[in-house]
This record gives C-alpha cells, sequence and structure tokens, in this order.
C-alpha cells in the first residue's frame, strides 16, 4: 500500500498476480493501442502521429488503454493524462497552427482495432491546448468523471488526437505536426483513501 504501481500495459490483475484488496495511491498507465489514420486510408500503429501527410493529406492520431474493468471497485480521486512529444514533425503553416484537441470516445462505438472507418468516430468529452503546449496535461474532472464511469462500466478508454478547428494540409509535401509513442502518454489514476 502506498507505493506507485506502474503498468506498462493494462493487465492489472496480470501483473499482480491475482486480486489486490487495497488499492495503491495511483497507477501509471500506457497505451495498450496507438495508431493514426492518414485520410482516406492509410493505417499504421506504431505510433500516434496528428497533423498533416507528406502526401498532403490530413492525419488523426488515436491511442487506448482498453477496458480498466479490473479497477471498478476501486474510487478514483482524479485522473491525469499526460503527453510528451517524441517528435516535432515539419513546420506547419499558420493554417495549422490551431489548437490541439485531445477527444476522450464517448459513443459505443469503439476504436480500435484501428481501420479506416474510424475517421467517422463519435465525438466526446475533449479539450483543446494552444498549439506549442509541452508538455501536454489534461487533469480536471469532467476527465475523471468519464473515466471512472468508462472502469464501472467497463468500457474501453480511447483517446483521438487532431488540430482544431483547422487540420487541413498545408500542401508542402512534408509531415507536419507532432509525434507520440506508448511510452511518451501516461494515463494516471489516483485513488480516493
Amino acid at each position: 500500500m502506498g507505493e506507485e504501481i506502474i503498468l506498462e500495459g493494462w493487465n492489472l490483475s496480470g501483473l499482480i498476480g491475482g486480486v489486490l484488496i487495497i488499492p495503491p495511491d495511483k497507477i501509471v498507465l500506457h497505451p495498450k493501442d496507438i495508431g493514426y489514420l492518414v485520410n482516406p486510408s492509410g493505417v499504421n500503429t506504431e505510433t500516434a502521429i496528428f497533423g498533416d501527410s507528406i502526401s498532403n493529406q490530413r492525419v488523426q492520431g488515436y491511442f487506448g488503454f482498453g477496458s480498466l474493468n479490473e479497477l471498478s471497485s476501486w474510487e478514483i480521486e482524479k485522473v491525469t493524462l499526460t503527453m510528451v512529444t517524441h517528435k516535432f514533425w515539419g513546420d506547419p503553416s499558420p493554417d495549422l497552427l490551431s489548437d490541439i484537441q485531445i477527444i476522450l470516445n464517448r459513443g459505443i462505438y469503439e476504436i480500435f482495432p484501428l481501420d479506416s472507418s474510424d475517421w467517422i468516430i463519435e465525438t466526446g468529452i475533449n479539450k483543446s491546448f494552444p498549439n506549442n503546449t509541452e508538455p501536454i496535461i489534461w487533469s480536471d474532472n469532467n476527465l475523471t468523471e468519464e473515466i471512472q464511469a468508462r472502469v464501472v462500466y467497463g468500457r474501453k478508454v480511447e483517446f483521438r488526437l487532431n488540430y482544431y478547428p483547422n487540420f487541413d494540409t498545408d500542401w508542402d509535401g512534408q509531415i507536419d505536426g507532432r509525434e507520440f509513442r506508448a511510452e511518451d502518454i501516461e494515463l494516471i489514476i489516483d485513488f480516493a483513501d
């Protein structure tokens, strides 16, 4: 009790070898799933990139933590999503210097496994950040309540990344945007005493 548990995946019971009756102070999760889509049908599952592509097409990033229902018997006090950019790509034009928008998928439709139909995912709660924000840190009551609800009902925790309101190409024939690896993204869950 009182130790920080860092999970490189999502299977809490597998990591600790059974049922944990007393929750830790917090756990740190890295995404189980990650990837990006290049409009209209390109799919990559190595990293999450958003912006525009070398072929001057829009790119949206995605990441997810699967179902966290192993945590359903514990009360979540606070959730913090932290993202540190692995790589900045290109030099986006002023048209692409819109806010960064992170969307927690609210709909019943699940994003992963990622495919080209995920361009049309349902919206959910979201948070916008100025383009120059580094690191990106999202922690508020809305995020905490939505994660707690997904934990209780066994729903997947999945996010989308894009520029908002403008995320069209700047037609320069290069990748413009940001890239994140799974290890660059942390979902930190603090539990109530």
